[in-house]
């Protein structure tokens, strides 16, 4: 079974779309863990109005601590073996799970496509996807480290499945960072694994709204943590011998 976990804070807006989406999936193996970062808005009360014959999940409730404090709340809760996570501002294809339970069998890590979409127009303004559906051993991986990670298929979290044993048995957690907390987690995460599969196939669909969030605002900690994102890749290639290949 995947365990889906989803931050929420304040996501009554686009809330239902989501979870209309994750209702009508292919494949049932699934649970949602949402986890309510301190809601003021009518958000708990679309969570806990979905008939659980409809959707199995979980509703945590913590105080406003942030989306890597939500994130590592809602893993601590998971009772399947296998992680994915969607965000309430996005969307997902009805073989999100489906594709990704196909992915993690017998293998470390499963990647898929995904886009990115400007709300404002509704124009996919560019398309994340490797060429070719795949295994990968790890150093195939290594070898294939800045293809995957041009393409932008690398860092982020909702266009992959996890293994929830490798977490836990490392005590992977996400960092209370800014910005490019997903980043930290999946480098950590990559020096547990040994198999990796690839499909090509978008699933995911990330939605840019342009409307001030930890992107699109400045903050002043910019290049603080952008250095620690990249201080901490070039060490992971270092590591294995690969740095100097790039």
């Amino acid at each position: 079974m995947i365990s889906i976990i989803m931050p929420v804070y304040n996501s009554g807006k686009t809330l239902g779309a989501v979870i209309e989406q994750l209702i009508q999936q292919t494949s049932n193996d699934f649970e949602v863990v949402f986890v309510d970062d301190g809601s003021a808005d009518n958000s708990v009360e679309i969570i806990k109005s979905i008939n659980l014959k409809n959707l199995n999940y979980q509703y945590i409730y913590q105080r406003n601590e942030g989306v890597s404090s939500a994130r590592n709340k809602g893993i601590s809760y998971a009772k399947g073996q296998y992680l994915m996570f969607v965000d309430p501002d996005d969307e997902i294809e009805n073989n999100f799970i489906e594709k990704g339970i196909e992915l993690i069998n017998d293998t470390d890590l499963g990647i898929m496509g995904f886009d990115e979409v400007d709300v404002s127009t509704g124009n996919v303004t560019i398309a994340h996807q490797w060429h070719q559906n795949r295994s990968m051993n790890f150093k195939s991986y290594l070898s294939n480290f800045s293809k995957l990670s041009n393409l932008e298929l690398l860092f982020s979290l909702w266009n992959k499945v996890y293994r929830l044993d490798i977490v836990l048995d490392n005590q992977l957690t996400f960092s209370d960072i800014r910005m490019g907390e997903d980043f930290l987690f999946n480098m950590q995460y990559f020096d547990y694994i040994k198999k990796i599969k690839i499909d090509t196939e978008v699933t995911y669909h990330y939605l840019r709204y342009n409307d001030g969030t930890a992107t699109t605002n400045f903050h002043g900690d910019e290049f603080f943590c952008n250095y620690q994102n990249q201080k901490y890749m070039i060490n992971f290639l270092k590591k294995y011998s690969i740095y100097g290949r790039l």
